[in-house]
């Protein structure tokens, strides 16, 4: 009788033990699954870079962007190299600053 007693308290605090993983597994799961969401965000606004395809981010509302690993500066409307900005951004050319739409 002791054993099956015994028994039945190891299986019940098993359960408990089980159920309290899975709980944190689906947690980590869900955790997992927004900042995938977020990420898949941020990337949508991101900006690739003509050169090397790095997703770079305007910094306000300038179009100008410079990309860290290849050490080009473009344009995020047209995304051409950028040499001169004073050739490329004004009235024949790119608008410097533009508000983008999925933050107004």
């Amino acid at each position: 009788l002791w054993q099956a007693i015994k028994s039945r308290s190891y299986k019940s605090e098993q359960c408990k033990i089980d159920r309290e993983k899975l709980r944190v597994k689906v947690e980590v799961n869900d955790v997992v699954r927004n900042m995938q969401k977020e990420l898949k965000l941020a990337l949508s606004r991101a900006h690739p870079c003509p050169g090397c395809r790095q997703p770079n981010f305007k910094v306000g509302n300038n179009n100008h962007i410079f990309c860290e690993t290849c050490r080009v500066h473009y344009c995020a409307l047209c995304h051409t190299v950028v040499r001169k900005s004073k050739e490329h951004y004004g009235p024949r050319g790119c608008k410097q600053h533009t508000v983008d739409p999925d933050f107004v």
